[in-house]
């Protein structure tokens, strides 16, 4: 198949559209439809009860969810969403009798609860009031170094020692002393 100027302009549509552009291209695929018939199909289908404005609002979600991944981690936004779950009042136990009765493979039961019971070992370890995020702008963290980081919600630049790696994506640290600071 020859690529042409549509070929190049699909892809870059759809790549535009980032994670959800993938979903949406793949639940379309699955209908068995063409054209309007395959986008609102798609999307009632992602919007379950909700139709076709669910499915958009599915999508947005999914937007959101893919940025937020790309910029926090999986274990940072896991871990914030399980304590916001607890703050409303759902225990863990809670969270895992509903994911076992949901209809999604065993592996992927498995590794909700593994984050949910490190979450709460390593909320024993740590109380939460000592627990800060930052962001990283890179990956390439050791053991024993010192990284200046950007505190989440703040603009406030600190250097950390990091202490030990909890996670992928989660690491251990301490302020690290700043010598010449008043």
């Amino acid at each position: 198949m020859k690529k042409d100027s549509f070929w190049n302009q699909l892809i870059s549509s759809i790549a535009g559209l980032g994670v959800p552009g993938l979903v949406l291209l793949l639940a379309m695929s699955a209908t068995g439809f063409a054209g309007a018939a395959a986008l609102t199909t798609a999307l009632a289908a992602l919007g379950g009860p909700l139709g076709m404005l669910g499915g958009i609002a599915v999508l947005g979600v999914l937007s959101m969810m893919s940025k937020g991944l790309a910029a926090y981690g999986l274990d940072a936004i896991f871990s914030a969403v399980v304590d916001e779950m607890k703050q409303r009042g759902i225990t863990s136990e809670d969270i895992l009798r509903a994911v076992k009765g949901y209809p999604i493979p065993g592996f992927i039961k498995d590794q909700i609860k593994d984050k949910i019971e490190f979450a709460q070992s390593s909320k024993t370890e740590n109380t939460v009031s000592d627990r800060r995020i930052f962001v990283v702008d890179s990956l390439d963290i050791e053991l024993g170094a010192t990284v200046e980081l950007r505190e989440l919600h703040s603009a406030n630049i600190e250097p950390i020692l990091v202490q030990a790696k909890l996670g992928e994506g989660v690491w251990k640290g301490a302020a690290a002393s700043r010598t010449g600071d008043p």
